[in-house]
This record gives structure tokens, C-alpha cells and sequence, in this order.
């Protein structure tokens, strides 16, 4: 999350449009705080805009609002603190310009203004500051409103995108799964299984990846590359043959595992390496098992250190399928095998009779 967060804040402050609202909004203040000097007060004191709150206030939440629903949640507060600092000045207008050249006048000037008997001047000044106090909380308050509905707004709507997103995602591994299922249904021999897994994860919908499939040999305990994609012959040489020690244990606990070159298993750390080498930052080993019995394990790297959730999600469930036809294949190949020697010896039993 604060990753995110970073990220956001990061596009923000590169925004040029931000910083023009952000030029507008200080610039706003600063006119409000020339009101503080004698010598740009007189200037400031007979523009119609000072004059025209309903102009002003609307000007403030127009600003915010934009803000708000350009920059969200950060971009709205940053505007709202800018109207809280430059509404000091102006509450304090009576004060500044006061309502005439003296307290009474002041008096006498707001009775005109509101209607009702006469006040003495410092009652006069203290309802001036009440309503422009009651003013300007009546403004940030609907500021605050607007930003804080514009932010539920577009988190529901990046809730809404999020949720079509993974559905996309969802129906894609799914397609994928089934398009895999059928083309490995139709796979009888061993070598053709090992060739259609390894084509249908190098083929899946993304950036380029480099595919090993590894069959496992339990009488010497290694790995076989026995089928690739992306994977020079060079490189394939010296990966060839993967002994299996420590990690034997590993693989049988868990359905992949996400590595890069540092975080590699002993017996994988040549491996990482020569995928880095090639451009490869990340690497995911998917183990399959039949039965809790390790049939072999499928090496994939891609160019982005980062894997997705739904790549593993999918690569997991491409390692349940090719547990299976791997499974099917060894029987068959078996099967072959013995029919073949019982052929021979039917052969040669044959040829000893007569």
C-alpha cells in the first residue's frame, strides 16, 4: 500500500497542471495577504472581486473541486489548506479596511448593510468577524464535502475497474487452462507431451519467457531437461542435468516458488544466474506431482522482477495439467515398454519350439 501511495504522490507532484492550480491557489493567498500592507492596500481595497464574495467563494470551490476529483484525496486537502490560509486576511477584513474611517462608521455602515437599530461600533466589528468565521467554515465544509465525495467516488470506481479486471484476468487463465486441457488430452507420447506443455506456457498471452521442463528421475535423485523454449543451446548445456538435494523436500511442500538469482535453491543458483544473464530478472519453479510423488518441474523466467498473482495463479494450475499428462504419458510409454518385451519373449519363445 504505501508503495502505491508513493507511486501516486510521485505522479502528482510530476503533473504540470498540479502546479498550476498550485501557482493559482498561492497566488490567491498572496492577494489576500497584500491586504496586510498599507501600500497595496488601497490597490487592493477597490477591486469589485473583494467585494463580490459569492464570486470568491465560488472561485475557492472550484478550485477544490477540480482538485479533488483530478488529484483525489491529496490534491483536495492540499487546496483546502490553501483556502484556510487565505481566508486569515479576509476574516480579518474589518480590521483591515474596516467598514468606514472610524468605529462608528462602522457601526452606522453595517446597520445599513444588515437593516436593524443602530450598534455601537465594537458590537458592529465583533458580528462582522462572527459571520465571516461562520463564512468561511460554511466553505471549507462544503470544500471538505466535495473532496471527500469525489475520493468515495473514485475508489468505488477503481473498485468496480479492479473487479472487471480480475474477472478479464480470470476468464484469460481459464481459456488458457482449457485450450491446454484439450491440447494435451490429444497427447499420447511422452516426448509430445513434454513439447505441447512447453509451447502452451512459452505461447501464454504476455512478455516473452523462457521455458524449461525438467522430468525427474527418483532412482538418481536429478532433474532432465527435457524439453525448452528460449533457452539457448549454451545455456541448456550447463543446466542440463540438476541434482537434487536440500530442495527435494521444498518441492514437494509447495505448488511454485517465486525466485530471483539471490533467493534461488542451491541446485538452481546456475540456473538464476544464466536466466539473468539472458535478460531474465524473475524466475518461478512449478513443481508437479502425481499422488504426492514428484514427476518433474517446470522453470520459467520472465523479464520483469515483479510476477503477478494471477501468473502464479496460472502457472499453478498449468503444473496440476502437465502432472497429469506427464503422469498418462510415463503409463503409456510403460505400458509400451512392456508390450514390447512380451512381444520379444512370445517371439522367442515361438522360435525355440521350433
Amino acid at each position: 500500500v504505501a508503495t502505491v501511495e508513493s507511486h501516486a504522490a510521485k505522479k502528482l507532484y510530476q503533473d504540470p497542471v498540479f502546479w498550476l492550480v498550485v501557482l493559482a491557489g498561492l497566488l490567491h493567498t498572496a492577494v489576500h495577504y497584500a491586504t496586510y500592507f498599507p501600500p497595496t492596500r488601497e490597490t487592493f481595497q477597490g477591486l469589485p472581486y473583494f467585494n463580490l464574495h459569492a464570486l470568491h467563494e465560488a472561485e475557492f470551490l472550484a478550485i477544490v473541486s477540480f482538485a479533488a476529483y483530478r488529484y483525489r484525496l491529496l490534491g483536495g486537502a492540499i487546496i483546502l489548506g490553501f483556502t484556510l490560509l487565505a481566508s486569515v486576511p479576509y476574516s480579518l477584513t474589518p480590521f483591515i479596511f474596516s467598514l468606514g474611517t472610524t468605529q462608528a462608521n462602522a457601526a452606522a455602515g453595517y446597520s445599513d448593510y444588515y437593516g436593524g437599530p443602530q450598534l455601537s461600533a465594537q458590537p458592529a466589528i465583533s458580528l462582522e468577524l462572527r459571520d465571516r468565521a461562520l463564512e468561511i467554515l460554511v466553505i471549507l465544509a462544503v470544500g471538505a464535502f466535495i473532496t471527500i465525495l469525489a475520493e468515495r467516488m473514485a475508489r468505488e470506481k477503481d473498485r468496480r475497474m479492479q473487479a472487471l479486471l480480475e474477472l478479464q484476468l480470470s476468464h484469460r487463465r481459464l481459456s488458457t487452462l482449457y485450450a491446454s486441457s484439450e491440447t494435451l488430452t490429444n497427447s499420447i507420447a511422452l516426448s509430445d507431451t513434454v513439447r505441447n506443455i512447453v509451447d502452451v506456457v512459452a505461447k501464454h498471452p504476455g512478455p516473452s519467457r523462457a521455458v524449461g521442463l525438467y522430468l525427474f528421475n527418483p532412482d538418481t535423485k536429478t532433474l532432465l531437461l527435457t524439453g525448452r523454449s528460449g533457452i539457448d543451446q549454451d545455456t541448456a548445456r550447463q543446466i542440463n542435468l540438476i541434482p537434487l538435494g536440500a530442495s527435494m523436500e521444498l518441492f514437494q511442500r509447495v505448488s511454485s516458488l517465486s525466485v530471483d538469482a539471490n533467493t534461488c535453491p542451491p541446485e538452481f543458483k546456475p540456473a538464476c544466474h544464466l536466466m539473468r544473464a539472458q535478460g531474465f530478472e524473475s524466475t518461478i519453479l512449478v513443481p508437479f506431482k502425481f499422488q504426492e510423488q514428484l514427476l518433474g518441474l517446470l522453470l520459467v523466467s520472465n523479464p520483469s522482477p515483479d510476477v503477478s498473482p494471477e501468473e502464479r495463479a496460472l502457472l499453478d494450475g498449468l503444473g496440476h495439467q502437465a502432472a497429469l499428462a506427464v503422469h498418462n504419458a510415463q503409463l503409456f510409454e510403460s505400458e509400451k515398454r512392456e508390450r514390447a518385451l512380451a512381444e520379444e519373449m512370445l517371439k522367442s519363445l515361438r522360435q525355440q519350439r521350433t
